[in-house]
């Protein structure tokens, strides 16, 4: 039995663990996801300046007070910048997709978690049943015993399905009633 709850314990370890990182991970992918996302406002807010001020110093060479170097200087700044947008969209997409693997990564791991811990617990009450079947079909005995003598024909079939126990029949319910009897002074 101290096999069998040493191997339930590390399984069980184990796939915390695994829960455990999967939930780093996705806590990760959410703060690059905020950063990113900052990231790529701050790279359109760039882009847009420089074309708002592309058109200014467009406007500036039709009246004749900035030149076609002044142009050339900002149309270069506004590649830069919009190489940059299009970098911080791809990876902020990029980065999403991520998270959203991270997600369903972390629903499988909590999902097999909770399938190891529903086997553990099953696992649990078979070995306690089995160390104490002894104990439990003797108080499982009494207790029938007693509520057939003020009850004739009372069972209660699902507990004893449940437990695998038996109903005292024949001598061995006239053993244990005398036994109540002389328990309870009845």
């Amino acid at each position: 039995m101290e096999s069998a709850t040493v191997q339930t314990s590390s399984v069980l370890s184990e796939w915390r663990e695994q829960v455990r990182a999967a939930q780093a991970t996705r806590d990760n992918l959410i703060k690059q996801v905020e950063t990113r996302t900052f990231q790529k406002a701050e790279a359109e807010r760039l882009a847009n300046g420089l074309e708002a001020s592309r058109a200014e110093v467009i406007t500036n060479i039709g009246r004749g007070s900035a030149s076609e170097a002044d142009l050339a200087k900002v149309k270069r700044e506004l590649g830069k910048a919009r190489d940059g947008l299009r970098d911080s969209t791809e990876i902020l997409t990029s980065t999403e997709a991520s998270l959203k693997e991270a997600e369903l990564h972390l629903a499988q791991a909590v999902k097999s978690l909770k399938t190891e811990e529903d086997r553990a617990w099953r696992q649990a009450s078979v070995l306690l049943i089995e160390k104490h079947r002894a104990e439990i079909q003797e108080r499982y005995d009494e207790i029938y015993c007693s509520i057939c003598l003020y009850q004739p024909g009372t069972l209660y079939l699902p507990l004893i399905n449940a437990l695998g126990l038996k109903v005292p029949q024949g001598e061995g319910f006239v053993r244990i009633k005398d036994r109540l009897a002389e328990q309870f002074n009845l």
